[in-house]
């Protein structure tokens, strides 16, 4: 499926109030007017790399083929490090060369990577708003039918991090905590393809001071009120409280360790 007018997806850490949005759509506008503009999400937590390439590969997927992304979170504005356009599963990305694209990298073949020129796109350059000054006007020459090469020179990778993955030794799998949802639910790095449906069911799984057994499959399956491990949408594990919130109830945020012991 191929989107009937132009789409970009904005993924940022500017906040939900900031107007730098609004100036990163405004050059956008003024580039193409017929452009679909969809914000994923401008809450991301400031410079968190990783965080932000957990949302990105949890939507790119949504999109139809052609879709631009741009990211910027991007700790190293202003500095040397790259600016790239990215080709991967018939989509774009446009972001800084820092590893944003780790977990889509590790989950789609990659078709090419351009580093951009800046003098592609001449103008007006803070070293503090790349978003706005860079990126922005390099995604309205895509969109103006410019093709990728033409933005700049290939490069053979994007830059990859080391993303943080549970450790299993023997019957101990330990993960951690990687996000916390706007309902609380505590989101980790634990995929449901790790186990067999068998073993979930039968896992014990700790967290801070909560014990759980099992994986249930809907929050409905326990009583209001009481504490659960389900699947998301994303095939990760969640831990959560039915019409509650689990960080707020067991202080417990990003970065604290899950325990799951196998039976069986």
């Amino acid at each position: 499926m191929t989107a009937s007018k132009p789409i970009v997806a904005l993924l940022t850490d500017f906040g939900p109030d900031s107007h730098y949005v609004a100036q990163m759509k405004g050059v956008l506008l003024g580039c193409q007017s017929s452009v679909s503009i969809v914000d994923i999400t401008h809450s991301i937590v400031p410079q968190d790399i990783q965080q932000a390439g957990r949302v990105l590969l949890d939507c790119i997927r949504s999109f139809p083929a052609g879709t631009v992304f741009v990211v910027v979170v991007d700790p190293g504005v202003g500095t040397e490090r790259s600016i790239v356009v990215v080709e991967i599963n018939g989509q774009i990305f446009v972001c800084p060369d820092n590893g944003v694209l780790s977990l889509v990298l590790d989950s789609y073949p990659i078709s090419q990577v351009i580093e951009a020129d800046h003098q592609v796109v001449p103008g007006r350059d803070s070293a503090t708003f790349h978003g706005r000054d860079r990126m922005a006007p390099l995604v309205g020459k895509i969109l103006n039918g410019h093709s990728l090469a033409s933005l700049g020179q290939p490069l053979d990778a994007a830059h990859q991090i080391e993303i943080i993955s549970p450790d299993q030794t023997g019957d101990l799998i330990a993960g951690e905590v990687v996000d916390v949802d706007y309902f609380g639910n505590l989101i980790t790095n634990l995929r449901e393809d790790i186990l067999s449906k068998e073993k979930w069911a039968n896992a014990r799984l700790e967290v801070s001071t909560v014990r759980l057994s099992g994986v249930k499959r809907t929050y409905a399956d326990v009583t209001v009120g009481d504490p659960l491990a389900l699947f998301g949408s994303n095939g990760c594990l969640e831990l959560a409280v039915n019409c509650g919130n689990a960080s707020a109830e067991w202080s417990v945020g990003a970065g604290t360790a899950v325990r799951i012991v196998v039976s069986g």
